[in-house]
């Protein structure tokens, strides 16, 4: 039931169709963030706008096959949360009005420790990472397994 509410929660969210974008973001790495490289990604999502990014988000929960084991680049704030005894690490986009974020969680780096090596809520990032399905049984969930999370200017 709560999987049910949750999609129609999005769905009244969500205003637009999605979209690949090949947009490059223009990052600049600090020194406790990862440096981005030339790497070429499955799916560029740095260059969309709200809209845009917040239907693609919707695809991946309604059919993450098709993100499973594919690289992504994304970009937005950098937001942390505790939740339920675990720390939670995100990148959101807001829309123009500021009232109704998109964004997905992600598993950061393991070279990475919190709260050192991590920007300040609300920073603008960059991460790059592979989706992966984590879980058990009818609870596996896709994750963004980051490999590079990059502080913009």
């Amino acid at each position: 039931m709560k999987k049910i509410t949750f999609i129609i929660i999005i769905i009244f969210i969500i205003v637009s169709c999605s979209k690949n974008s090949t947009n490059q973001s223009n990052s600049i790495p600090q020194s406790n963030i990862s440096n981005e490289s030339s790497q070429k990604y499955d799916f560029d999502f740095t260059g969309m706008s709200y809209n845009v990014l917040s239907g693609v988000l919707f695809d991946i929960l309604i059919t993450p096959e098709k993100y499973v084991d594919k690289t992504i680049k994304v970009a937005g704030q950098f937001n942390t949360q505790i939740h339920e005894g675990k720390r939670y690490f995100s990148v959101i986009k807001w829309d123009s009005t500021g009232c109704c974020p998109a964004g997905i969680d992600f598993i950061p780096p393991e070279n990475m420790k919190f709260p050192e090596d991590f920007p300040e809520n609300n920073a603008e990032i960059t991460v790059c990472g592979q989706m992966v399905m984590m879980g058990q049984g009818d609870e596996e969930s896709l994750y963004l397994v980051a490999d590079k999370v990059i502080l913009s200017d």
